[in-house]
């Protein structure tokens, strides 16, 4: 989910180096909500501890074991995009990959800005497994 330089950063416990990182991230009001959201939900004290959790959340060992058919998209322009590719790969059941392109206005996290972009693409996947 992280840069390879933060991430690597996260693993040595590195505060001291990962804090420009920190501080550039409380400059953006979404970011800084969203930091401060997942600090009061997960019991972080600080934005430290919070990413340090989000090493527990992987389905890397269990995602070989999903069964249902599985739709995975990301957008091309999310900044926690990361990982979708992966999941898909890692799935052996019936499934669909979809990365969503700014140039269609569906690029941003939750392909805000074309949810409808999403929404068809979603639902014409998904009517056919119903229909079964």
């Amino acid at each position: 989910m992280f840069p390879p330089d933060i991430a690597r950063d996260l693993a040595k416990n590195d505060v001291a180096v990962l804090e420009p990182f920190f501080n550039k991230l409380q400059e953006n009001t979404t970011q800084r909500f969203i930091i401060g959201r997942g600090m009061w939900v997960h019991g972080a004290a600080t934005p430290w501890e919070y990413f340090k959790m989000f090493q527990a959340y992987s389905l890397a060992d269990v995602a070989r074991n999903i069964r249902c058919p599985t739709f995975v998209d990301e957008a091309e322009n999310d900044r926690r995009r990361g990982g979708g590719k992966d999941l898909y790969n890692a799935l052996k059941c019936p499934k669909e990959y979809v990365l969503f392109a700014a140039g269609e206005g569906a690029g941003e996290h939750c392909e805000a800005g074309a949810r409808e972009v999403f929404f068809q693409r979603m639902f014409d996947w998904l009517d056919p497994i119903l229909a079964q």
